[in-house]
């Protein structure tokens, strides 16, 4: 297994943040590239006063040119995906 980082810029005046939070629990989600959605959950533990993360999403419709690759096909070879 190969693992792939990247860094994808995303354009600040088409970013959006919101989250909701309550004594247990927060979410907060980021969203980028008009249909592009990263959420974050967190719970606590109220018997230690602990948080742990509880999920990680992303949600998103691929496009090659929101990637450093120039097409869908050399990011799923670069990446070992497939895509169809």
């Amino acid at each position: 297994m190969t693992d792939v980082v990247t860094d994808v810029p995303v354009e600040v005046n088409k970013t959006t943040v919101s989250g909701v939070c309550n004594s247990t629990a927060q979410t907060i989600t980021l969203h980028f590239f008009d249909d592009w959605k990263l959420s974050l959950s967190f719970g606590r533990n109220e018997t230690d006063d602990e948080y742990h993360m509880t999920s990680a999403s992303l949600s998103y419709s691929f496009s090659p040119g929101h990637l450093p690759f120039s097409d869908a096909a050399a990011y799923a070879n670069k990446s070992g995906l497939y895509v169809s």
